[in-house]
């Protein structure tokens, strides 16, 4: 039987130390979005992500804004700011926005929270 994340309710504390989530970051993106996928990452007891590099392997990769999605990912996100609003996708041509300074803070936790919460939906 393979030990999941969550088990009866509660979230697997072991499981979730080993999973391997690095992030893809370009440059092209926010610098609040990175710092919030590392905050959201403390929250849930577990190290800030590694910025990938091709030759190490992980469980999933969140590539932030326009960053460029390597071309050997299988397991991935993309978390884009928008002008008003987020986006989660696997699109690798959609396009980010340019939010306002007063939007962008919040849309940075929300596109964490969501990228983070697909890393774990799709990693069991």
């Amino acid at each position: 039987m393979r030990t999941t994340l969550r088990q009866e309710g509660l979230v697997n504390q072991q499981r979730l130390s080993e999973l391997r989530v690095a992030v893809v970051d370009d440059g092209v993106g926010t610098s609040a979005l990175r710092e919030s996928i590392n905050q959201i990452a403390e929250q849930l007891g577990i190290g800030s992500p590694e910025i990938f590099v091709d030759d190490d392997e992980y469980d999933f990769l969140i590539c932030i804004g326009d960053s460029s999605v390597p071309s050997t990912a299988e397991n991935y996100t993309r978390v884009q700011i928008l002008d008003d609003g987020v986006r989660i996708t696997s699109d690798v041509e959609s396009p980010s926005g340019s939010p306002s300074a007063l939007q962008e803070p919040g849309l940075c936790t929300v596109g964490a929270a969501l990228g983070w919460q697909e890393a774990l939906r799709r990693t069991g």
